[in-house]
């Protein structure tokens, strides 16, 4: 009975130890990932010990438990053992530099890189954090440090830097992603608010008309101007351009990305101040990942990396050194590290999502006809094409199609316009005693483009010669009938004035011209008079059209 029982434990305790000895095969590789504390019970692994087989590889930059196996399985898996010997040898020297000199920074030695005394302690708590000893720190540590900006405008410096990239590329007709866009608003607003002295309530009524006189109430630096004008022509457009059927821009100056009025501009200040001040931020200049064609994720599509934001300056820096080509390859982990990007896996999962996007437009040319594509038709195009990884699927091309526009005479939103009398993207601007009223353009119309109407009566030509001393009177040519828009608001809209009856005569060089069509509105066909792009109008542009014609 007690042999029985004595080996009954010993077995029950062998049994143990082996359970413990597997759990600590992949309790290792968790306390790198997690950051758990490196000790592991009964003795089995001592801090020590797993502390001193940690290398940073110095070309990915990431701690390694075995320095040789990572380098022949990663990072020069493609390279010869001479060379991985010599690279495992200058991260193990490294890593030994560290371990005795690396760790130790005294507070006066940090002064000599850091000359402010606030910035330096703020410097000195954040290694303290990371683990490193500062030596000789002040004694009132805790007092010293401040827990927040005392200089409120101090967020217009910090910010400057990456606004001023901004700038140079909306300048230059380039894009930015939807997050810098937003960076780029919060910032003029912070110019008004934190360097004019302007409350939240007055930048939220601030408006388009105030803008175009703003030299009658704004006293602006020359640089502070460029960046108002700058999102007022390259970014306030994009948010109209996203406005959805039946908003309105109230005339607001800024405006959310939907392209409606913001109702809290102190509140983009804080969100700015929070983006640039704290010390763990990521970089503001970050552009939100691409979301793969058809907004689906499928096998051999490129994964949207949304918890790490690439640097939007390091990003064009990669796709200039690594264009995107629609049939080439993305750049191999050791390309990009010899080119200077450490940031690989972030530039290689967007430089795939990409080059999809560019492979789902090349289908679509391939198989559009005006209507939408066929399943059939698809397939069959992607079945030419000699790409093996990073293949669209056929619902990612049939979901990225786009419907044309509808007929002028059939479009709901143009008959939604002229009923209501709401046209996106113009403005009243007095030109004083030059030429009085006129419309000028808020966001980019296309040739083609239709911007408003002439909006008035429709009278018999007998009526129309009788007011012919009106200057608002519109004349069909060889037609029976007028468009009287001689009554400013009209009768139909008590409290709007139409834009059409106020676009200026130019015969030399107009921009627009009017064109008659017959809108088929649900109560039956109407007569109206459209005003269609005679070429590309930019914002700021004024509208003209030759009377004459």
């Amino acid at each position: 009975m007690h042999t029985y029982a004595f080996f009954s434990l010993h077995h029950h305790f062998v049994s143990s130890q082996h359970r413990l000895t597997q759990k600590v095969r992949w309790v290792l590789p968790l306390t790198k990932i997690f950051d758990l504390p490196k000790t592991v019970g009964n003795g089995l692994i001592s801090p020590n010990n797993m502390e001193k087989n940690v290398v940073y590889c110095l070309l990915c930059n990431e701690p390694q438990l075995s320095i040789s196996t990572h380098l022949s399985r990663v990072c020069l898996k493609d390279g010869t053992a001479q060379e991985r010997d010599q690279e495992a040898s200058r991260a193990t020297a490294s890593q030994e530099l560290f371990s005795r000199e690396g760790r130790l920074w005294s507070f006066s030695e940090l002064q000599e890189f850091c000359k402010d005394t606030t910035s330096c302690i703020k410097l000195c708590s954040r290694l303290q954090s990371r683990g490193f000893i500062i030596t000789d720190a002040p004694q009132t540590w805790p007092t010293v440090l401040p827990t927040q900006r005392s200089d409120k405008k101090e967020v217009l410096a910090v910010a400057k830097k990456d606004i001023e990239y901004f700038h140079q590329k909306l300048a230059g007709g380039d894009c930015i992603p939807n997050v810098a866009m937003t960076t780029f608003r919060q910032y003029c607003e912070a110019i008004l608010i934190l360097q004019h002295g302007l409350t939240a309530s007055a930048v939220q009524d601030f408006s388009v008309q105030d803008w175009m006189e703003r030299r009658e109430s704004l006293r602006m630096t020359i640089q502070e101007e460029e960046l108002l004008e700058c999102y007022f022509k390259n970014i306030r457009p994009v948010s109209l351009q996203n406005q959805r059927a039946g908003s309105d821009d109230g005339g607001r100056f800024f405006l959310g990305e939907g392209g409606v009025p913001l109702t809290n501009p102190g509140g983009d200040v804080g969100r700015l101040r929070a983006r640039y001040l704290r010390s763990d931020t990521e970089d503001p200049a970050a552009g939100s990942a691409s979301h793969s064609a058809g907004g689906a994720e499928t096998s051999g599509q490129a994964r949207s990396i949304s918890t790490k934001r690439l640097p939007l300056r390091e990003w064009d820096a990669f796709q200039r050194t690594f264009p995107v080509t629609l049939n080439g390859e993305p750049p191999s982990k050791r390309r990009c590290v010899q080119a200077g990007f450490p940031n690989y896996r972030a530039h290689y999962h967007k430089w795939r999502e990409h080059q999809l996007k560019q492979r789902v437009q090349h289908i679509l040319g391939c198989v559009r006809r005006g209507n939408a594509p066929q399943r059939a038709r698809v397939q069959m195009a992607l079945d030419k094409e000699t790409w093996f990884t990073n293949k669209p699927t056929v619902d990612a091309v049939l979901q990225a199609w786009v419907a044309p526009q509808p007929r002028i005479q059939d479009s709901q939103s143009l008959m939604s316009s002229i009923s209501e009398q709401k046209w996106k993207g113009l403005a009243l601007k007095d030109f004083r005693e030059e030429k009085g009223k006129g419309v000028i353009a808020l966001m980019p119309f296309n040739k083609g483009d239709v911007v408003c109407d002439y909006h008035g009566t429709c009278i018999t030509k007998a009526a129309g010669n009788r007011r012919r001393q009106s200057g608002s009177l519109f004349f069909y040519r060889d037609e029976c009938h007028r468009v009287d828009a001689t009554a400013s608001p009209c009768a139909c809209h008590l409290h709007k004035d139409s834009y059409g009856r106020h676009i200026n005569h130019c015969q030399r060089n107009p921009n627009v011209r009017p064109q008659r069509f017959t809108m088929n509105f649900p109560a039956g066909p109407r007569e109206s008079v459209l005003f269609i792009a005679l070429r590309d109008i930019a914002v700021g542009e004024e509208l003209l059209w030759d009377y004459g014609v």
